[in-house]
């Protein structure tokens, strides 16, 4: 009977330690998933920022009209390639908004507002009222930039946490609307379209 006792408590120790085995690889191979998932969602983060901080690094230079000693920023002085890579720019970085804390994205949000409804104000193939709409929005871009970089300076030290993202809600109430002047549309679809493809 001994015989029969040890080869039963051989068999299932054998079988207790394939399960506790498995029970542990398991474990480990679902961590390691975990790891993985959080090193991709942390990737698209710093991508998100990486081209906020290309948008925000644009609008840090300015200068003084000689004539009337109103500032612009200098995207709208170098003429319509000029601004409308900086709406690019403003649209890629709001393209990733899904990965930014909710405060930045609130910033870019009101940045790509303003950005987007001036080509419906203004035409921008005019160098002039271009500079001049710049000088009228100086202030409120200005302000958004600003905000924008502090903002993220706060969200960098913190990248790692996924609450400021995990609590982020659209409102079903907001949306963004431009008032737009009888075929501004179409003026703008073809001013984009004529523009080359970014490299």
């Amino acid at each position: 009977m001994e015989t029969g006792h040890l080869i039963t408590a051989i068999i299932s120790s054998s079988v207790i330690a394939t399960l506790l085995s498995s029970l542990v690889n398991f474990y480990f191979r679902k961590e390691d998933f975990k790891n993985e998932y959080y090193k991709i969602v942390i990737q698209k983060r710093l991508k998100a920022y990486e081209w906020l901080e290309t948008q925000i690094a644009s609008l840090k230079s300015s200068v003084l009209d000689e004539e009337d000693g109103k500032p612009y920023h200098l995207i709208f002085g170098y003429g319509r390639e000029s601004f409308m890579e900086s709406i690019q720019q403003s649209m890629l970085a709001n393209a990733h908004n899904l990965w930014l804390a909710s405060k930045t994205n609130d910033l870019l949000t009101k940045l790509v507002h303003i950005f987007n409804k001036i080509p419906f104000e203004v035409d921008i193939d005019d160098s002039e009222a271009l500079i001049l709409t710049g000088k009228k929005y100086y202030r409120d871009i200005a302000e958004l930039r600003t905000q924008l970089e502090n903002s993220v300076r706060e969200d960098i030290l913190s990248l790692y946490s996924l609450s400021s993202i995990k609590r982020k809600r659209n409102n079903p109430k907001e949306y963004n609307v431009i008032n737009v002047k009888r075929g501004g549309i179409a003026r703008f679809r073809n001013k984009l379209q004529q523009q080359p493809p970014p490299s």
